[in-house]
């Protein structure tokens, strides 16, 4: 606790003033009045290395980081002595450090702002430089891009900071040890093409259904009696609607009666069925320049397929690292449990096909059993 007697306000005014060799005099002087001071080893590190004594600011940095090792302000300055001293990538550590610490914090001082924008710019530079390397050091052992396969391709981006690591994190229900793959090959499911070749018919009736009416289009999102957080206000938006056709593993007769096609169509795949929770079989729709906000599904023990039926123009669908715009008639397949977000960017509806599986990696089996646990649980209908 500071006291009358501490030199603390004076080794700061000396700092102020450029006196570094008196500041560091007094900032060592405070220490036995304020031994748990963060901002006097702060100082002491700032006058130690006004004076060129970077080992003596080393020290007092270290002190500081050794009370919070989250001190945005210690963490940038040890990366630029790490900068300083030609260990680039070091000091990217100690950026990305402060950077994630700043992001915890409401709100900035205007002079530490204008740091964490100079450290990110470096940060991304440093990493720049790396990539470079790496991808120098490939070439020259043979390995050109067109060789490298795409998940190589995303540890390399994960590796120099370009992309994030996703996992899967449902909301609701967790299978162990399942592959975190965020998009599936449509090749390599043997019913994909049939489904496909349904398009077109499906597409017809749903057009026929919405020249008719598109009332029987309702919110995705529905609030019910259960708590849950709406911080995108999504809850009764029709900026992104449904039209249910199968909805918490029951059949929508009347919705069913009018897309025979859809039933068709989906005979060939094998749709995860949990009673009271899945299949889900809908018409999803995105009004013009509507996004639906990340978020994480219910279950990994499913893949979501998207069958496009009406794209009017750009838009994307991002699941994790990736991103992948729709084509009519060509299905997407992906984890729902690893975050993922959409958006229509064009001036018209978009409209897909959505319907879930069974992970392929799950044996018949163990289907069995998560359908035994999981069959009738309220709590694992869709609301968000």
């Amino acid at each position: 606790m500071q006291t009358s007697q501490s030199p603390l306000p004076a080794a700061f005014s000396a700092l102020q003033a450029g006196r570094h060799s008196d500041a560091a005099l007094l900032f060592k002087q405070a220490q036995p009045y304020e031994p748990a001071n963060i901002t006097l080893y702060i100082g002491l590190a700032y006058a130690c290395a006004g004076m060129g004594d970077m080992a003596q600011a080393e020290h007092a940095i270290d002190q500081a980081l050794r009370l919070d090792p989250r001190n945005i302000r210690s963490l940038i300055f040890k990366g630029d002595r790490r900068h300083a001293d030609g260990e680039p990538r070091k000091a990217a550590t100690y950026y990305d450090a402060a950077l994630r610490s700043a992001s915890t914090v409401p709100q900035i001082p205007q002079e530490l702002s204008a740091d964490l924008a100079r450290i990110q710019s470096q940060t991304q530079q440093i990493m720049r430089t790396y990539e470079a390397e790496i991808l120098e050091r490939l070439k020259n052992q043979g390995f050109t891009r067109p060789e490298r396969s795409a998940r190589f391709q995303r540890s390399l981006d994960i590796l120099v900071g370009k992309s994030s690591i996703y996992v899967q994190e449902p909301t609701a229900y967790y299978y162990p040890e399942l592959p975190q793959i965020e998009f599936y090959d449509r090749r390599q499911f043997d019913w994909a093409e049939a489904v496909e070749a349904h398009t077109q018919a499906i597409r017809e009736s749903l057009l026929q259904e919405l020249s008719q009416s598109d009332g029987s289009f309702d919110a995705y999102v529905q609030g019910d009696d259960r708590p849950h957080a709406d911080p995108h206000n999504m809850v009764g938006n029709t900026d992104w609607s449904a039209r249910f056709l199968w909805k918490d593993g029951h059949r929508q007769e009347e919705a069913l009666s009018k897309h025979p096609a859809v039933e068709h169509a989906l005979s060939h795949a094998p749709l995860c069925d949990i009673l009271g929770a899945t299949p889900s079989v809908l018409f999803s729709r995105l009004k013009p320049h509507a996004a639906i906000p990340p978020h994480n599904g219910l279950l990994n023990v499913r893949l979501i397929c998207h069958l496009p039926l009406v794209i009017p123009g750009q838009g994307f669908l991002r699941v994790g690292s990736q991103t992948r715009s729709w084509t009519e008639g060509e299905l997407l397949i992906f984890d729902d449990s690893i975050e993922h977000e959409a958006a229509n960017q064009a001036a018209a509806q978009r409209v897909i096909l959505l319907f879930d599986i069974w992970r392929p990696e799950l044996s018949k089996e163990e289907q069995d059993l998560v359908r035994a646990l999981l069959s009738g649980f309220d709590s694992l209908k869709e609301t968000s």
